[in-house]
C-alpha cells in the first residue's frame, strides 16, 4: 500500500499538512462545521447528546443552499444517473445458447449468505440476483488463479465442518476483480465437485485463448510453465551438482598426473552447452524484465556468459583468469534448491545493516593504522613502516595471532618489562574492535538474518495457504480498511473516517452517491485496487437502509458502515492468523480469545445499532 501516496492526497484534498503518524491521519480541521450545512457541507445539528450522529436522520439533512447551488448540484446529480446507465452496468444475463452452466447457489456477502444465480459462460463467470436479468458481477476466467473447496464456512471462521458445501474462486490482484475471493455454497457435493472440473477446464481453456493472441505469447507461455515445474528444477539441481562432482575429480587427479583433459574438456563443453540452453529457455520464457529484475536470473547470466567466453575465446591472453571462474557455476545450485535460496535471501537482506557495523569497524582499524605508523615506523617498520602493513598487522591482531610477539618488539628497554604507551595501543585497540566492535557486528548479523528469515518463512507459508484454499477472504474494501486500521483512538478513527469521506465527495454535496464511491475508491492506489459494484455498495449499506432518500450516503452513515467493516475485517484477519498458527503454539489460544470477543462486539453491535462518535469541533476550527 502507497501509504506516503494516500497522505499526500488526503492532506491536499483537507488543504493541510498531514502528519506522518499513519496513512489516512486525523485532520487538524475537522472536515464539517458544526450547526447548518455552509458551502456545501452537511448538516451536524441532528445528533444525539452524547455527540455521536444519529442514524434516524440519514437523508434528512439540512441545507443552506442558495438555489444557484442546489440547481448545480441537482443537474450533475441527474448527469451522473444518465452516464451510471450507460458506463457502470454490466449488461445483461447472456442467452442460455451461450451459457455453459447455470445453477442457484449462495454467495458470501460480507457476512450473509445470499442466493444468487450463477452462470458460466466461455468468457466469464457471471452472478446475478434472483429473478433479475442484470449482472450483479462478473469474473473472467482468463483471470481465475485456482478454485478450491471450502471445508468450513468463512463467515464462522476455519473450524471444520464436514456438512458445509462450498467452493472458493480466487482471483488474480491486477485483474479485474483486485484478487478478490469469491465464496459459493451449493445443495450436494456433487454439484461442488462438478462446479470445481468445469471452472478449472473453462478456466483453462479460457487462459489459453488469451495465450493465442500471439504465436509468440503462446510459445513463451509453454516455455514458462515448463521451467517452472517442479521436474525442470530437480533435473537443473542434479545437473549443477553433477557439474560439482566432475570439476572435484578434475581437480583430484590433476596433482596425481593421471587425468586425461580430453576426457574433463569433453565433459565441460558438455556441461556447458546444456546451462546455455537452459538459461536460453528462461530468457525466452520470462522476457524481459521479469529476466532482469531477477538477481538469480542475472547471476544464471553472468556464469553462463563467462563459461561460453572460455571456450569461444581460448586464445587470447589472460582466458585462464576466465576459466577459473566457471567454478562458480556450482553456486547456481543456490537459485534451485529453495531452501538454500531462501538461506541467501536472508543474508543479502541482512548485508546493508551488517555493511554499517563492518564501516565502524573499518573506520577504527584505519584510525589505529595511521597512529601506528606515526609512533612506531622507526621502531618496527616491518610490522608499521607503512599504511598498508601497518593495516595488515592490525587485521592481524584482531584475529588474536602473533599479537604478543608483535607488542613485544615495540617495547622500549628503558621503560621497564611494558612499554606503557604500547600496551595501552594493543589493549585499547583489542577492547574496542574484538571485545565490543566484533560482537556488535555478529549481533546485527544474527538479529537482521532472523527478521528477515521470518519474513521468508511467512511468505512461503501464505503462499501454501493459498494453495490449500486457506486464504483470507478478501471483500472490496479490505485494502482501505487495512489502511484505517492504523488508528489509535476513537477519536482518531473518526477523523480518518471523515478525511476518506471528503475525498471521495467530489462535489461537496455532504452525500455520496454510487458513482462518488466507486470512482473516488478506484483512484486510491493500494494493492490490490478497489473496485466496487453496486450489489456490493447494497451490501455494505445493510440493503439499502443507510442510504437516505436521494440514494446517496451520508457522513453519518458512512461512518457507522466504516466502522462495522473495519469489524468485520478484524475478524477475517484474527480467523486466517488461527488457521496459519501452528499447533501447539500459545498464539492460537489468545487469537482465539481476541475473536470471541469481536464476535461479543458484533453481536452488540447487532443488537444495538448505533453510530461512532463524529469528529469534535473546537470554536475556532481547530485540531479535535
Amino acid at each position: 500500500t502507497d501509504y506516503a501516496y494516500i497522505n499526500r492526497m488526503f492532506a491536499r484534498t483537507a488543504g493541510t499538512s498531514c502528519p506522518t503518524r499513519g496513512p489516512l491521519h486525523s485532520l487538524s480541521r475537522p472536515p464539517f462545521p458544526k450547526g447548518g450545512l455552509k458551502n456545501g457541507r452537511p448538516s451536524m445539528e441532528s445528533t444525539r447528546s452524547d455527540g455521536r450522529p444519529s442514524l434516524d436522520n440519514y437523508g434528512r439533512v439540512s441545507t443552506s443552499h442558495d438555489s444557484r447551488e442546489s440547481a448545480d448540484i441537482e443537474r450533475r446529480r441527474a448527469e451522473e444517473l444518465r452516464t451510471d446507465e450507460v458506463e457502470l452496468t454490466l449488461g445483461k444475463v447472456p442467452d442460455v445458447s451461450e451459457q455453459i452452466k447455470t445453477s442457484d447457489v449462495l454467495k458470501l456477502c460480507q457476512e450473509d449468505w445470499q442466493s444468487r444465480l450463477l452462470v458460466l459462460t466461455a468468457t466469464d463467470l457471471i452472478i446475478s440476483l434472483q429473478g433479475s436479468d442484470e449482472i450483479s458481477d462478473r469474473i473472467p476466467l482468463h483471470e481465475i488463479s485456482q478454485v478450491t473447496k471450502l471445508e468450513h464456512n468463512p463467515h464462522d471462521g476455519l473450524t471444520s465442518d464436514s456438512d458445509f458445501l462450498g467452493f472458493a474462486v480466487h482471483t488474480v490482484e491486477d485483474g479485474y476483480n483486485c484478487g478478490r475471493e469469491y465464496c459459493f455454497c451449493e445443495e450436494s457435493y456433487e454439484r461442488v465437485d462438478e462446479w470445481l472440473k468445469d471452472l478449472a477446464k473453462a478456466s483453462k481453456a479460457a487462459k489459453h485463448r488469451v495465450a493465442k493472441k500471439t504465436m509468440m505469447e503462446k510459445y513463451r507461455n509453454r516455455a514458462r510453465q515448463m521451467t517452472g515445474s517442479a521436474t525442470w528444477q530437480r533435473v537443473s539441481s542434479l545437473l549443477v551438482a553433477a557439474n560439482l562432482v566432475i570439476n572435484v575429480a578434475q581437480t583430484q587427479t590433476m596433482g596425481g598426473g593421471n587425468a586425461n583433459p580430453d576426457i574433463f574438456d569433453g565433459l565441460d563443453i558438455t556441461f556447458t552447452i546444456v546451462f546455455t540452453a537452459e538459461l536460453s529457455c528462461n530468457l525466452f520464457a520470462h522476457w524481459f524484465w521479469p529476466f532482469f529484475s531477477d538477481g538469480w536470473h542475472l547471476f544464471d547470466l553472468c556464469v553462463v556468459t563467462v563459461s561460453l567466453a572460455s571456450l569461444m575465446l581460448s586464445s587470447l591472453p589472460g582466458i585462464s583468469i576466465l576459466r577459473l571462474l566457471r567454478t562458480f557455476r556450482v553456486l547456481r545450485l543456490f537459485s534451485k534448491l529453495r531452501s538454500l535460496r531462501t538461506l541467501i535471501n536472508a543474508l543479502a537482506a541482512a548485508s546493508v545493516p551488517v555493511l554499517n557495523a563492518f564501516i565502524i569497524m573499518l573506520l577504527v582499524l584505519v584510525t589505529y593504522s595511521i597512529l601506528g605508523v606515526e609512533l612506531f615506523k622507526a621502531r618496527s617498520p616491518d610490522h608499521f613502516g607503512s599504511f598498508t602493513i601497518a593495516a595488515y598487522t592490525m587485521f592481524q591482531t584482531s584475529t588474536f595471532d602473533g599479537w604478543v610477539d608483535t607488542s613485544t618488539q615495540l617495547f622500549d628497554p628503558g621503560q621497564g618489562p611494558i612499554d606503557p604507551m604500547v600496551a595501552c595501543y594493543f589493549m585499547t585497540f583489542i577492547v574496542v574492535v574484538v571485545w565490543v566492535l566484533l560482537p556488535v557486528v555478529v549481533a546485527v548479523l544474527l538479529d537482521n538474518f532472523s527478521e528477515a528469515s521470518d519474513k521468508e518463512k511467512e511468505t512461503q507459508r501464505k503462499e501454501r495457504s493459498a494453495r490449500e484454499g486457506k486464504s483470507v477472504a478478501v471483500t472490496a474494501l479490505d485494502p482501505v480498511l487495512a489502511c484505517l486500521a492504523h488508528f489509535n483512538t476513537s477519536q482518531d478513527l473518526s477523523d480518518r473516517i471523515a478525511t476518506l469521506f471528503k475525498v471521495l465527495d467530489s462535489d461537496d454535496s455532504g452525500s455520496l452517491s454510487y458513482r462518488e464511491v466507486a470512482a473516488g475508491l478506484a483512484k486510491i492506489k493500494v494493492t490490490p485496487g478497489v473496485r466496487i459494484t453496486r450489489e456490493e455498495l447494497d451490501v455494505l449499506t445493510q440493503h439499502r437502509r443507510l442510504l437516505d432518500a436521494a440514494g446517496e450516503i451520508s457522513f453519518a452513515a458512512f461512518d457507522h458502515l466504516m466502522r462495522h467493516q473495519l469489524q468485520l475485517f478484524v475478524q477475517r484477519q484474527l480467523a486466517h492468523a488461527m488457521g496459519l498458527a501452528e499447533e501447539g503454539d500459545p498464539s492460537g489460544t489468545m487469537l482465539f480469545v481476541l475473536k470471541m470477543v469481536t464476535v461479543l462486539l458484533d453481536d452488540r453491535w447487532r443488537a444495538h445499532p448505533v453510530a461512532a462518535p463524529s469528529p469534535h469541533v473546537n470554536g475556532g476550527g481547530g485540531g479535535s
